[in-house]
């Protein structure tokens, strides 16, 4: 079965997120980043990231890994 997901539910927790993030930044926390989880599984079978459009299969998990690692990278080298 295919996890029923809320895209107005997912839409919320991006947005207080986001907001937090944002509230960090204007309160002067320049060590605070943002990765949008929409972009975890762009690219090529995104669709096969997950095993039941949700929770993260190896694929998944290694396009997270790639994402956030290119973020760390790009962190550590300022």
């Amino acid at each position: 079965d295919n996890v029923n997901v809320n895209e107005n539910d997912n839409e919320a927790r991006r947005g207080v997120i986001k907001a937090s993030y944002e509230k960090a930044l204007q309160n002067g926390d320049k060590n605070v980043y943002f990765i949008d989880g929409f972009t975890l599984f762009n690219g090529l079978n995104f669709t096969d990231c997950t095993v039941d459009s949700c929770h993260p299969n190896d694929l998944g998990f290694f396009r997270m890994a790639q994402v956030i690692g290119n973020k760390i990278e790009e962190i550590l080298n300022k």
